[in-house]
């Protein structure tokens, strides 16, 4: 049943494409098939960073708050059930940066059947920094972690989203120092109407990019939620720009020619 509702929804997704580009600029060759496609639950919720120094040492200096995006794919072209965890960073991109943007840091999966190619989707960010193009003082960052499933959970219960990473993450930053991903449970409970989610990420513009089109749709709703981490004394947490997926749909398509 699961596998038939994938389908529908690829063939949704596909169908919004010809049907958003103009008659005149179609071209057969402009939007091949996806490299993946993924259903999912999930969850995404933003929490502020400690701001005593010991327990964020070798973060970058400007990051102030920490984004996590979970999902539990439930089916894939990759054919495994398992759980993902994104970490993003909200920091000055560049030392002479004014605005500070989201910067995804680390990526982490228990499907082994993902590492490669997640690793050649964040090509070129922080998840797989090319460090040496940009200065000898830096090096290249491998930030797509495979996991146990007994470290990382992702589930849906009705409309919460509960993400339990049982142990803490190692991630290198551009000078081939670590900072540490801190094991922690996160509690998500939407509330509210329904709220139909849609976006499109291409991946251009920098070194070293991969230049994978990723659109995705969802439904779900906003949620209220609290962040745990002994490690950094955060004992039940307000969450902010929380959000559960009940059901949504990503997929990956290859640059074009």
């Amino acid at each position: 049943m699961r596998r038939k509702l994938l389908i529908s929804l690829v063939l949704m997704l596909l169908a919004s494409i010809v049907l958003t580009t103009p008659v005149f600029a179609r071209d057969t060759n402009s939007h091949p098939l996806p490299d993946k496609v993924v259903l999912y639950t999930g969850g995404e919720a933003t929490i502020n960073l400690p701001t005593n120094p010991s327990l964020r040492t070798n973060y970058p200096p400007s990051a102030t708050m920490m984004k996590i995006t979970a999902a539990h794919i439930e089916v894939s072209t990759t054919g495994i059930d398992k759980c993902q965890l994104l970490i993003w960073l909200y920091m000055f991109d560049t030392p002479t940066s004014t605005t500070r943007t989201w910067e995804p840091y680390a990526f982490i999966t228990t499907n082994p059947k993902d590492v490669a190619f997640e690793k050649n989707f964040w090509s070129g960010t922080y998840v797989e920094f090319p460090g040496p193009y940009y200065s000898p003082l830096f090096v290249y960052t491998d930030n797509v972690k495979l996991v146990s499933g007994c470290t990382l959970h992702v589930v849906r219960h009705g409309d919460s989203v509960y993400v339990d990473l049982t142990a803490p993450q190692q991630i290198e930053n551009p000078r081939g120092l670590y900072f540490t991903v801190p094991a922690f449970c996160l509690q998500l409970d939407g509330y509210g109407t329904w709220i139909h989610s849609s976006e499109t990420i291409v991946m251009t513009g920098w070194y070293g990019a991969s230049g994978y089109t990723f659109k995705e749709h969802g439904m779900g709703f906003n949620a209220n939620g609290e962040f745990t981490s002994s490690a950094w004394s955060y004992s039940c947490v307000a969450v902010s720009d929380g959000s559960v997926t009940i059901q949504g749909i990503a997929a990956y398509y290859p640059p074009t020619a």
